[in-house]
């Protein structure tokens, strides 16, 4: 047999060797292989290279540590990730130097005992998909004999349910239950046959129905000082009980609870309606520790968190019962949003909290928290504003925060030590308590009370300042499906599956909401719900929209206009592969269409810069031929697939792929000379330390000081990009720290990388003054004149020309004072070719009055022309903005 070798031993060059036999069904097994990552670090791939006597396919490996996380995946041609199952632990005993582990597909269990791998012919699975129908799945060809004693059984009482078998497929059956009344979602049922052993039942589409939908609003906790009420969904289950703590429990090291048998009181809870348990315990509850204990028919029990929980103990290991009121900032229900009478209004800032304010010289004090947004009077060591001032300085109106709510994989108890799996950084898109916020971010996350308030204090800190605040929230998926309360609670309902009961992965992360469901998508609505008016925020982008359905996304949209019809709504459309969610119910692109919500612009982004993560070139990168592309984007993309121009959220780069600076090295062919670092989850991948190699490398070598940074041709294509950005149709958004040319220093997915990769470098404001004085310019520039923010198609359509959309040239005429715009006929011209170029301009018996050129930008004139010239000269690599006459 080959050997797979591994990583060099440090130190002791001590080796531990893994023997994995990997069983399928259906013996096909070209393509398939392991993903085997350890100790944070970088994972890598591994083909088996055997097949043994019982079918199992084998690989035997040799690393360097005694536990090992595996990936079974299937890999094509374009795809190393076309399908994978459940990501499995393997563990070397204690004192021992080698195991053999079997795994057989679709079964997360890793088995030590070959006697315990059993393969014999089975049912994979058995759903219960509607009052009256079961469908299942079988290991192999099921003969007529099995569709002939195939049986449903009651696994307690032993019963026998009446039912009709028929084939759907060589390994398929459909179940038709002669008697509905009989079959009770609270019971476990077995199906088997006289060839396949059983499958548990379990309850999936089955729970889609009217007589299971809780439509009222207080699951969870309802709070008051004189008792509280507790509700929780839970139809499958035989019994429910309401643990309560006398405390937040014993961490271990990497700071979770393992153990909660610390009860001090146990309550048991009541079944009301539609599967909702329900209790009341009289008494001031505020600060109480809860849990639920949910037990069903086999005997088999959980004990989950409250999938609505609104407080909870670090690390959100254990819900708490808070009374919000004092959860309220001084101020608080007075407080009042900025003003914006629609959507084209609006210039987002994307930004994670901590990198906001965790730079030494960022003049905050509570770095790397939501406190630091309420910190006025902030500085640079330059005596620059830094801080939320500098937000309110740049121009923006709406701050869009990566995710805030409560995700798993930051400790928020670092003293706690150990080598733990939790890492001090994360972008946060590990979803794990959905309606409460984030304690890393809070000032004591010990408290549960402190991380609700400072969230509160950052929101009405931003709108004091005249800016809105938009969520970035992650409905499509959660960290954990074994960890986290849904499956624990309603066990197969809230995933998306497949009918053999494996959990589909277009997320890429294991698993994805069902949001077509019922009752999910009435968690996801009650979670949205919750944020806009608890805590006042202006504004949701959903991520990997595509995989939430379109009818959540319109019912999302409706309750939102309902609550604040100025709020804005958006998410990436992407179109994910693997969902079992159909075709066109996907949230796509084009799809949201009159809806009242809008998309990221994908197009319009690959035409500006190229690609996200390499060096392929776009108009602003140097690549020819986009022309027709951008005059789309400058559009709205009303002539591609919106509607009105508010459906296109109009961008260069955001918080993943390469930064804006560090994408224009790459698409230049200047990563090595620039000394960018070859980053992989968080880590050099040829080891070392980070931040000694950053202290290394200068990813401005060249660029200059002064005024003369605007000569730079790097820096002049980041200023075409945007500007490009932000002077089309559309919503436009830049990610922080555009505005001071930041960089990630090659870093192109840095969602755990440390805060020296990370962190907005506030020094830089003084290097890049003048490139931070040009998108304050384009965005006051932008504010100042409605033409560029038009809201409907037929204003587009009438206003807007394009002049000219050839030779790395793209110019247009806004005209007749759009939409009661001061100016008359404004002319915007971009020139990507790298020398100055003269460009024809409309008929003017007057003059041309320039507000932006390649070295200046704003609403002051900076210089004139007669427009009998016909054209004007336009620097390489430039963009340039005038208007004829003002009102």
């Amino acid at each position: 047999m080959e050997w797979v070798t591994g990583a060099v031993q440090p130190g002791t060059g001590l080796r531990y060797k893994y023997t994995i036999h990997y069983y399928r069904y259906d013996q096909q097994f070209a393509g398939w292989n392991m993903w085997i990552w350890y100790d944070h670090k970088e994972g890598c791939s591994y083909a088996f290279h055997a097949v043994d006597e019982r079918g199992f396919a084998v690989a035997t490996i040799e690393l360097p540590v005694t536990r090992i996380e595996i990936i079974t995946r299937w890999s094509m041609n374009g795809n190393d990730w076309a399908d994978q199952e459940v990501a499995r632990r393997v563990v070397i005993p204690e004192g021992g130097r080698e195991v053999d582990v079997w795994l057989v597909q679709d079964d997360k269990q890793v088995i030590y005992d070959p006697a315990k791998a059993d393969v014999s012919p089975r049912f994979r699975s058995a759903l219960a998909d509607a009052a009256d129908t079961l469908i299942a799945v079988t290991s192999e060809y099921i003969a007529d004999e099995d569709i002939q004693t195939t049986q449903l059984i009651d696994a307690v009482t032993q019963e026998t349910l009446p039912v009709s078998v028929v084939r759907s497929g060589d390994c398929h059956l459909i179940i038709k239950l002669l008697n509905v009344e009989q079959f009770d979602v609270t019971r476990i049922y077995l199906l088997k046959s006289r060839h396949f052993s059983a499958a548990k039942v379990t309850m999936r589409h089955i729970l889609d129905q009217p007589k299971f939908y809780y439509e009222h609003q207080d699951l969870g906790v309802t709070y008051t000082r004189a008792g509280s009420s507790f509700k929780v969904w839970a139809p499958t289950a035989a019994k429910v009980s309401l643990l309560l703590y006398d405390g937040a429990g014993v961490y271990n090291t990497e700071g979770l609870v393992i153990d909660q048998s610390d009860v001090r009181n146990t309550v048991p809870m009541k079944r009301i309606s539609c599967g909702v348990w329900s209790t009341v315990i009289s008494g001031n509850l505020a600060g109480q520790c809860y849990m639920y204990l949910v037990e069903f028919a086999d005997g088999t029990s959980h004990v989950a968190i409250d999938p609505y929980a609104k407080a909870v103990t670090a690390n959100g290991q254990r819900a708490v019962v808070m009374d919000l009121a004092a959860s309220n900032p001084s101020g608080w229900a007075a407080g009042e949003k900025p003003p914006m009478k629609q959507s084209t209004d609006a210039v987002i800032y994307e930004l994670h909290v901590r990198d906001f304010s965790v730079d030494e010289n960022s003049g905050m004090v509570h770095k790397g928290t939501f406190k630091a947004f309420t910190e006025l009077g902030a500085s640079t060591p330059d005596g620059l504003k830094s801080g939320i001032e500098h937000l309110k300085e740049l121009g923006i109106t709406h701050v869009q925060l990566l995710p805030c709510s409560d995700y798993a994989t930051v400790n928020e108890l670092p003293t706690v030590g150990g080598k733990g799996l939790k890492s001090l950084y994360n972008w946060g898109y590990d979803p794990q308590n959905y309606n409460v916020p984030e304690g890393s971010y809070s000032t004591n996350p010990c408290d549960p009370v402190v991380r609700v308030l400072e969230f509160k204090e950052l929101v009405q800190a931003l709108h004091d300042q005249g800016l809105r605040v938009v969520l970035d929230v992650v409905y499509n998926h959660t960290y954990s499906t074994e960890e986290g309360p849904f499956d624990r609670i309603v066990p197969g309902y809230y995933y998306r599956t497949t009918s053999t009961g494996r959990y589909t992965n277009a997320s890429g992360v294991g698993n994805e909401l069902a949001s077509e469901r019922p009752m999910v998508r009435k968690y996801i609505l009650d979670s949205v719900r919750y944020w806009a008016e608890e805590f006042q925020v202006d504004g949701f982008r959903f991520d990997l929209m595509g995989l939430i359905d379109i009818g959540t996304m319109n019912e999302v949209t409706r309750m939102l206009r309902g609550i604040n019809p100025d709020i804005l709504i958006y998410g990436e459309p992407w179109d994910m592969a693997g969902t079992t969610l159909p075709q066109e119910n996907k949230t796509l692109k084009g799809s949201q269409r009159n809806r009242g919500f809008g998309v990221f612009n994908d197009s319009f982004r690959i035409a500006i810069k190229g690609d996200s993560d390499g060096g392929q070139r776009g108009f602003a990168t140097g690549e020819p031929g986009r022309e027709g592309d951008i005059a789309a984007g400058v559009k709205g993309s009303i002539d591609t697939f919106t509607e009105v121009p508010a459906e296109s959220i109009n961008y260069v780069t955001a918080h993943d792929n390469y930064i804006l600076w560090d994408k224009v090295i790459a698409a230049r062919g200047l990563a090595h000379d620039m000394g960018m670092l070859d980053m992989r989850d968080g880590a050099l991948r040829g080891g070392g330390s980070v931040e000694a190699a950053v202290n290394q490398v200068d990813p401005y070598k060249g660029v200059g000081e002064g005024p003369r940074v605007l000569l730079n041709e790097l820096v002049r294509r980041t200023l075409l990009a945007n500007a490009i950005i932000l002077t089309s149709q559309g919503i436009p958004m830049i990610h922080a720290g555009d505005e001071m040319l930041r960089t990630k220093y090659g870093d192109h997915n840095s969602y755990k990388s440390p805060d020296v990769i990370n962190k907005i470098r506030w020094r830089n404001k003084l290097t890049f003054r003048h490139v931070f004085d040009y998108y304050k310019g384009l965005i006051r520039l932008r504010r100042a004149h409605p033409a560029f923010r038009m809201s409907t198609k037929e204003a587009v359509t009438e206003h807007l020309q394009i002049l000219r959309a050839e030779g790395n040239v793209v110019s247009f005429q806004i005209a007749n004072h759009a939409c009661g715009d001061t100016w008359n006929s404004i002319v915007v011209i971009y020139n990507a070719n790298e020398e100055a170029c003269d460009v024809s301009l409309p008929p003017n018996t007057g003059r041309w009055h320039i507000v932006v050129n390649d070295t200046a930008a704003g609403t002051a004139v900076l210089e004139e022309i007669d427009g009998a010239r016909g054209s004007v000269r336009v620097p390489g690599i430039s963009v340039m903005v005038m208007y004829d006459r003002e009102k």
